[in-house]
This record gives structure tokens, sequence and C-alpha cells, in this order.
């Protein structure tokens, strides 16, 4: 459920307090434990989308492994990090993100669902945050388990997996044996491409396979979607023509959907995209294990 409103905000300028107007967005959600949960999002924050929702989906489907102390990597406004701190079973929760917006919008999340005393919200470069106390606070900190809905790296130097790779590297300085790692990616990245995060140049990791899904559906449905996935599709042709690995999009068939019958990026961009479709994909969540 999305509410668009507005609300007043207040900031200083030269020692003076102007009052602002800002277009704030309301998800009201259930969360793992079906209690509510309410999130905000401001002007200029993330905005919550079908990636999110399959992530806050695992949480609940994870809920049996999610215990102690865990890092919510790119919290965005808050989402999962809250959304495991309403477990009982989880003592606290980070939440690190590098936009400031962000990092406001999840700690005023926090406080309105009274969950402020379970989680810290820091502005963070992966998992070091940026100042300087909290980061060598953080440097020896041990986590039971870290949750990631990461957006796509730049496609116009990587494949776009980059930043899941990064979050498997960096969460591995921090994960107890036996810690997961749960992270969202599109389906169009394929699975040697995913199952190989945690053995390409590292090891330490388990793979054991997809954690939720959801079923074929539209890419984008509106205009702010539409611009980025459309621009993400493209940069995986592209990839795929400085002859990359390949991406598995499009289903030929819904009803034959395996890698065998999915069309390459570059099939997507030219047979669908350029006719005025949209291609259908599965947002996902993949399981990792920190490995003794």
């Amino acid at each position: 459920v999305r509410m668009i409103g507005a609300r007043l905000a207040f900031r200083r300028w030269g020692g003076r307090r102007r009052t602002l107007v800002r277009t704030v967005t309301t998800y009201n959600l259930q969360g793992p434990v079906g209690r509510e949960l309410n999130i905000e999002a401001t002007e200029g924050s993330f905005k919550l989308s079908p990636a999110s929702a399959i992530s806050l989906e695992a949480v609940k489907n994870l809920r049996r492994d999610l215990h102690g102390v865990g890092l919510d990597w790119g919290t965005g406004v808050g989402l999962l990090a809250l959304a495991c701190a309403q477990l009982d079973s989880v003592d606290f929760m980070y939440g690190f993100d590098i936009e400031e917006e962000n990092i406001q919008c999840s700690i005023e999340n926090s406080r309105k669902n009274g969950l402020g005393d379970k989680a810290l919200f820091l502005i963070a470069d992966s998992t070091d945050p940026f100042d300087p106390k909290e980061r060598e606070a953080f440097r020896d900190k041990r986590l039971d388990f870290v949750v990631a809905n990461p957006p796509a790296s730049d496609m116009a130097t990587t494949d776009g997996f980059e930043f899941r790779r990064i979050v498997l590297r960096d969460a591995l300085r921090h994960l107890k044996p036996g810690g997961i790692v749960a992270l969202q990616a599109l389906s169009y990245y394929g699975h040697d491409r995913v199952s190989s995060a945690c053995s390409d140049n590292m090891s330490g990791y388990a793979y054991e396979g997809i954690a939720a899904s959801t079923d074929w559906v539209s890419l984008w449905n509106d205009e702010e979607s539409e611009s980025i996935l459309k621009q993400q599709v493209s940069g995986y042709a592209q990839e795929e023509a400085r002859g990359g690995e390949r991406y598995y999009c499009h289903p030929l068939s819904v009803e034959d959907g395996h890698d065998g019958a999915l069309m390459t990026a570059t099939e997507t961009v030219e047979n669908v995209i350029a006719k005025g479709l949209v291609p259908l994909g599965k947002w996902q969540v993949h399981l990792f294990r920190r490995q003794d």
C-alpha cells in the first residue's frame, strides 16, 4: 500500500531555520512476524521496488537463520534492517548506506516503528562507516547474517553484478562460521554467474540456492523504473557484445522458461524492447552460507 503526500521538513541555512514542503511516500507493509512495518521515503531517497518486496519475502522465509547481530548492506530507507529487527531472535541490526538522505530516512523509520534501540544506521562505503570512530568500532564486529538488495554496478565497466561480489567479499571479513548472506539479484544474471560469485577470487561460502523468487513479472510498471531497467538491460547487451558471459533474460515462453529457453540480453533488446514490449523477469534472493 502506498500513499503519497507532503510533510513539513526543517533545515538551517546560515543560522536560519527554513520550512520545506517535501513529498513523502509511505509504504504500509507487513513485517516477517505479521506486525505492521511503516516505511517512509522522502524525495531524493531510495524508493521501494519489486526487488525490495522480494527481499522482504526472503526475510520472512529465512526467519530461522536470522538471529543475533546482522547488517543490511545498502539499507536504503531501512526496510530490511527494520524487518529483521522485528524478529525476537535478532538482537541488533546495522544499516549501512552511502547516501546521507537514505540514512536520515532510516533513522526516522526506526523511531516511528519503535525499533530505535535495535538498529543503528550509518553512512558507509560497503562495510566501512565514514565516521572514523564508527569505522574503528565496526572493524572487528562479528555478524551472524547480512541482507542486501544492491543496485546494479556501473554497466559501462562491469557486468552489473560487481556490487554483489563486493557484498560477499566484504561480508566475509565479519561473518561468523555458519552465518548467511541473503543477496537480491535479478534472474537475468543467470545461475552460473550467481553461484560462482562465491568462488571467483574468493572462498569461504557455500551457495545454497534461491531463498525467494517472484513468478515471471513485467520488468517495469512505471516511467521511472522503465528508464532505469531499459538502460540496465541495454548495458547487459553491451557486456555480451564485449565478449562477456551471456545473460538469461526474457523467456521464449513462460511455460518453458528454463535457462535454455531464455533470450540473451541482446535478443531481449532487439526482439522485445525495440518493439515497445515490456520484458519479463524474476526478482530473486539468493542464499550464501559462510563455511568454517
